[in-house]
């Protein structure tokens, strides 16, 4: 049986709060390459293809080395990618 939405907001833990940063990095990184999805924007960061996919399911960390990837590839200084993730 569907249960009905009963008005009250679901909690959000802090695994789901990670991930969402995450996927807004990932989100920005794509609008900043201009690519057009997920396989692009592995291409770019010359990321294997599934770790974008991992990254935005939270099977494997974000690391350093990818952080300066991503800084190498966006022209982004780690501490604007640091910004994007604390927001």
């Amino acid at each position: 049986m569907q249960q009905l939405y009963n008005g009250e907001f679901y909690k959000c833990t802090e695994e789901k709060r990670v991930s969402a940063k995450i996927n807004e990095l990932l989100n920005s990184v794509q609008m900043k390459l201009h690519c057009g999805n997920d396989a692009q924007l592995a291409r770019a960061l010359n990321f294997a293809p599934p770790e974008i996919s991992k990254l935005r399911h939270r099977v494997i960390p974000l690391s350093a080395a990818k952080l300066a990837r991503i800084s190498e590839a966006t022209g982004w200084s780690v501490y604007q990618i640091r910004d994007i993730l604390k927001a």
